[in-house]
């Protein structure tokens, strides 16, 4: 039984899950699976857009602390802080400024729902 998780993001239907479910797609993408319930749901959402976000065709969710915190610099966010809490903010600006490869800028694009193609420029900066 294959469960549409982008779907269930969008409606809120994650929080209808167990944890266990929450866990097994975390653990399924290599993803750290420990943390509260509110935790796990974040990191599939933050997965489920980092496919449309990809930078060098990576998905930032999929990125480790140090890579996390480099790719913040890059872009003028703060590197400190929990590799959730740079995941935030990178997926946070990836959506409004795009990645910089042409498959995210696009999705970026899309993603800001207007004219996000003056933004692309930024982000490879």
């Amino acid at each position: 039984m294959s469960k549409d998780w982008n779907g269930l993001a969008k409606s809120g239907g994650l929080e209808k899950l167990k944890v266990g479910e929450l866990k097994g797609f975390l653990k399924e993408k290599g993803i750290s699976q420990t943390g509260e319930k509110g935790t796990l749901m974040f990191r599939i959402k933050a997965f489920l857009d980092g496919e449309r976000l990809k930078i060098d065709g990576r998905n930032p969710a999929m990125l480790k602390a140090g890579e996390l915190k480099k790719e913040c610099a890059k872009r003028g966010l703060s590197p400190m802080g929990y590799p959730d809490e740079l995941l935030e903010s990178l997926i946070g600006y990836l959506k409004t400024h795009g990645s910089g490869d042409s498959a995210g800028a696009a999705a970026a694009a899309a993603a800001a729902s207007g004219d996000g193609a003056g933004d692309q420029k930024k982000a490879g900066t």
